[in-house]
């Protein structure tokens, strides 16, 4: 089975983006949580702001598990990589 170990490469790094994107959305969200918190005042400010920082907490896991799909993916190229290095070495020592 053929690997493409630098396309793994750069959808690892894409993933990493993505999580950016989304921290940077998480970050966002919470400076809108909190100019509503100071501009609005009624019975349904306080599960409107809940539902904000529900909405982090699911923003953040979500990060997190993006970048550990990243690190996972530059583990196995670096792996593969590492393999096919050792399998070269044994090809060349073999022919050598």
């Amino acid at each position: 089975m053929d690997v493409n170990v630098a396309e793994l490469e750069s959808v690892a790094r894409d993933l990493k983006r993505y999580a950016d994107d989304i921290n940077d959305m998480k970050a966002k969200l919470h400076d809108v949580s909190g100019n509503v918190e100071n501009v609005w005042q009624s019975q349904y400010t306080g599960s409107y702001i809940d539902s904000l920082d529900n909405t982090e907490k699911r923003l953040d896991k979500l990060s997190g598990d993006v970048v550990s799909v990243s690190n996972r993916l530059d583990s196995l190229a670096r792996q593969i990589r590492e393999m096919e290095e050792r399998l070269r070495r044994q090809m060349a020592n073999q022919n050598g």
